[in-house]
């Protein structure tokens, strides 16, 4: 069994890596696309271990005979699962509380811009997948008549 220690858990906070942010040379698209990948790969990591928790827990509760022993072992294997399953369920509740509040005090303006320019970019793909199908089927029709 792993024992994982919170030191870590608390350095990958958001607000210890404030005075980071502050001496950074980035630019503030590249800081909010560094602040994503973060976010999504604390999401990946909470859920993978979600997931093995409960998978873990499943196959310890495997109904055999077993002696004293294996059962309270398995028992306290249970325990420290269910326990960090916990930890990692609060910190994804903690997580979409502080998305939550970014898109509530967030900029909407910018917020309108990145989806205009994002029905932009899906028009133009839109009207290069049309003209593409109707060439496909003008030249489907020119071969089936010859």
């Amino acid at each position: 069994m792993e024992v994982k220690s919170d030191a870590k858990k608390y350095q990958s906070l958001s607000s210890s890596s404030i005075n980071t942010a502050e001496s950074d040379d980035r630019t503030p698209e590249e800081y909010l696309e560094a602040f994503d990948d973060s976010l999504n790969n604390r999401v990946d990591t909470e859920v993978a271990q979600l997931s093995d928790g409960l998978s873990e827990i499943i196959g310890l509760a495997e109904i055999a005979k077993k002696d004293n022993y294996k059962i309270s072992k398995e028992a306290f294997q249970i325990s420290c699962r269910s326990e960090s399953m916990i930890r990692s369920a609060n910190s994804l509740l903690g997580i979409t509380h502080a998305l939550k509040m970014v898109n509530f005090l967030g900029d909407d303006q910018h917020r309108l811009d990145v989806s205009s320019a994002r029905a932009g970019v899906l028009s133009e793909e839109r009207r290069q997948a049309i003209s593409e199908l109707e060439a496909a089927m003008e030249q489907y029709m020119q071969s089936d008549s010859k």
